[in-house]
This record gives structure tokens, sequence and C-alpha cells, in this order.
């Protein structure tokens, strides 16, 4: 009888079993409130009131990269690294040979709007041989003998594409 009344004790005990129907969870549904979460949202204030194009980008200043300048013209960017191999040309004082070396002086340089040197050039491609530093140390006097470029008006409009440039220096090409 003992073991009869636990085991009725037992059932009474234990808690009610949730249903698994949905019946709890269609309860919940019904509570949601569309116009609570918007009446939430409504207060924040927004964070940010986002570009408005150009306008966040206009500078004041004089050749400021911001990306509407005028683009050269492949012919025009053509004839003007002639005039320029033209000018370092006559500025070029080499006599030796490269003695079928493929090494060309590479130079990288950086202008102002008048055509002057904004910096010292930078040779890109030292060598370690003796013969050859000598055609390295001929295309830095070049460029620094014929300092101030004499860059004509019409590429002054397109500064931002040529004030810093890459040349490779050729002296079969420079003679």
């Amino acid at each position: 009888k003992l073991l009869a009344k636990t085991k009725n004790d037992d059932k009474h005990e234990k808690p009610a079993v949730k249903p698994k129907s949905g019946a709890e969870s269609d309860e919940k549904r019904s509570k949601f409130d569309s116009n609570a979460i918007s009446r939430l949202l409504d207060h924040d204030k927004p964070q940010a009131t986002g570009s408005r194009g150009r306008e966040v980008v206009r500078t004041a200043s004089l050749g400021a990269a911001t990306g509407t300048s005028q683009r050269m013209a492949p012919n025009m960017m053509d004839a003007l690294n002639s005039l320029m191999m033209e000018q370092w040309m006559r500025c070029w004082h080499y006599f030796g040979t490269s003695g079928g070396s493929k090494y060309y002086p590479m130079i990288t340089l950086k202008f102002r709007p008048d055509g002057s040197l904004a910096a010292e050039p930078v040779l890109r491609n030292p060598t370690s041989d003796p013969a050859l530093t000598s055609l390295a140390a001929a295309a830095m006097n070049a460029v620094r003998e014929c300092n101030p470029m004499k860059i004509p008006s019409q590429f002054s409009p397109y500064f931002e594409q040529w004030k810093s440039r890459t040349v490779e220096f050729r002296p079969d090409e420079m003679r």
C-alpha cells in the first residue's frame, strides 16, 4: 500500500507538460505589436545624414586629387613623353657602352606645375656592376641638368597625370 501511495503522489507532483502543438507560440504571436516597435524606433535620431556626392570631396587647394581632373588622350601623353625625352637627350652625357647589358636606369620623378622637380630624383634600380654605375649616374645627371623641364601650357590642365612618373633611360635611344 505504501508503494501504491508513493506512485499516486509522484503523479501529482510532476509539472504539467507544455503542449507541443504550437498553441503557446500562437499566443506569443498575437502579442506582437508593430506600432510599439515603430514608436521605439522613432525616438532615435539619425546618426549620419549621408554623403552628398561631390560636395563632400571639394577641396580649395590647387592640384588636389579629386578624381575629376581632365584626362589626357593617349596621343597627347605620347607627345608629352617625346617632348620630355628630347629635353633629356640634350642633357645626356654618356660615352660608354652598355656592353650588351639589359640594364636600363629607371628614375622616379615628381614635378611641380611649372616643370621643375618637386623632389630629388630616385634611382629605382641601382646596380652593383661598376661598369654600369656610370650609366645610372649619366641618367641622374641628365634629369638634374634639364631641371626645370619646359612643359608647354597645353599640358597644364593635365598636371595630375604627369606630376609623378618613372622614366627608363635606354642608352641606345638617347643618341
